[in-house]
């Protein structure tokens, strides 16, 4: 895929066998959440090209291209500094604790945007609507939030851009009554079975894991078939 996004049932049945095993192995919670975020963040972002495969970077053009091989420069000599500077065990905890967070950032990422309910829109997209229902609030314990900066108001974030994290909690806790009806706040469990969602159903308008999405397809099956049955016996 060339952009971080899911496949809908429909078009997940469409796939051949071998591309659907393929899917489904990627994006299994086990292997997403453990090895994609390396493949993101230590070969996806720091190789140019790879950068320009998404289409929402492609419209950057040379200044993608420019901060990635600026960013990897910099990373590289930061890696590189730690190691010739505090030895190896230092560098194998910072290499480490580096993974738990682009582990964990990719997990809130995914928490934030598939979620049930859930709000799609084909006709009659709007800024508001997409921003307030297409992304969650999360339920982050209250020892954490210094270090979260804010990323559990994410759709203050999809609304405005601008606004700095650091004072993403004050506009969502002085928002004006009512403003944020219809946003979803996700509760711990909720946020577990966000992590299974892997597809997105539309006859249903839910997010779906493999499992749901198995019995929704022999269900609808079986419908297709009895009805086809009836119609025979009707002509």
């Amino acid at each position: 895929m060339e952009r971080y996004d899911y496949f809908t049932t429909e078009e997940y049945w469409a796939l051949s066998p071998v591309l659907r095993g393929l899917y489904r192995f990627v994006r299994d919670p086990l292997f997403f959440f453990t090895v994609i975020p390396v493949l993101n963040w230590f070969v996806k972002y720091r190789i140019p090209f790879l950068e320009m495969l998404d289409k929402a970077q492609r419209a950057s053009g040379l200044g993608v291209a420019k901060n990635s091989i600026v960013n990897t420069a910099g990373v590289g000599f930061i890696y590189w500094s730690v190691w010739k500077v505090f030895g190896t065990p230092t560098i194998l905890a910072y290499v480490f604790t580096t993974y738990l967070c682009m582990a964990i950032g990719v997990m809130l990422f995914h928490l934030q945007h598939a979620f049930n309910p859930s709000y799609t829109t084909r006709t009659g997209w709007n800024l508001k609507d997409s921003a307030f229902k297409g992304s969650s609030i999360l339920t982050i314990p209250e020892v954490l939030k210094p270090w979260t900066m804010g990323i559990e108001y994410h759709h203050i974030h999809h609304y405005s851009s601008i606004i700095p994290g650091y004072i993403l909690r004050k506009c969502h806790e002085e928002a004006p009554e009512g403003l944020w009806t219809g946003t979803t706040i996700l509760s711990p469990k909720d946020m577990y079975e966000s992590v299974f969602y892997t597809l997105y159903d539309e006859p249903s308008g839910r997010y779906v894991s493999f499992k749901e999405a198995d019995a929704l397809e022999t269900s609808r099956n079986k419908n297709t078939k009895s009805n086809t049955q009836k119609n025979k016996k009707v002509k």
